[in-house]
Order: structure tokens, then sequence, then C-alpha cells
């Protein structure tokens, strides 16, 4: 069994979106990284690390959900 994982990102109290996905957690860490320094560079705010794999400024967050592939 393999696993999936999915890059979510949205606003605080609305539900998110997902970004990318892949079933290499290294690729989505990547690829989460790449979407967190675009936001910062734009927004010029800055994203701190909350939990696991879990991301947030004030309004945004972002963050990489594990599902099982059955």
């Amino acid at each position: 069994m393999s696993k999936i994982y999915i890059c979510e990102a949205g606003y605080k109290y609305e539900e998110g979106s997902v970004v990318a996905a892949s079933t290499s957690f290294l690729n989505a860490w990547k690829m989460a990284r790449k979407l967190r320094i675009e936001c910062e560079q734009m927004d010029e705010r800055v994203m701190r690390l909350v939990g696991n794999c879990h991301w947030a400024s004030d309004h945004e967050y972002l963050l990489i959900r594990e599902f099982d592939d059955v």
C-alpha cells in the first residue's frame, strides 16, 4: 500500500484547495516549499511552521496531508 501526499493551501477560516499531489513525501515537501516561498515574496508575509507539515501566516495556511492509496 502506498501513500499520496496532498499540498493544500487556503485561508484560515475557509476551506482550502489542492495545489499539488505526489506519491513521494520529498516531492510534496519541495512543492510546498516552492509555493510557500512564492507566497512570501508576493505578499511579504512570513509563514511560520505551526505543526508537522503545516505552515500559517495571519490569514493563510499551507499544509501537506497524507492519505493511503487503496
